[in-house]
């Protein structure tokens, strides 16, 4: 599972083994506040909306989970 461009300034896209199967993505600030949690079926993301920062990202599909860093610029 991965996140790229990383660091992303706007449009991120997310990877998971299972191809066609919606994601769970929960993302939080380094504080440990979560800020967005969505489930998609595309595995893209618009996240210019979020402050600059350190975040980490918890991406779920079927029985894979990983958490992940992510810089936002």
């Amino acid at each position: 599972m991965d996140i790229y461009p990383n660091p992303t300034s706007g449009i991120t896209y997310f990877s998971c083994p299972k191809v066609d199967t919606p994601l769970e993505i929960r993302i939080y600030s380094i504080t440990g506040k979560e800020v967005l949690f969505q489930i998609i079926d595309n595995p893209v993301l618009d996240l210019s909306y979020l402050p600059e920062g350190l975040y980490l990202v918890r991406i779920s599909c079927e029985d894979f989970c990983a958490v992940r860093k992510l810089l936002k610029r």
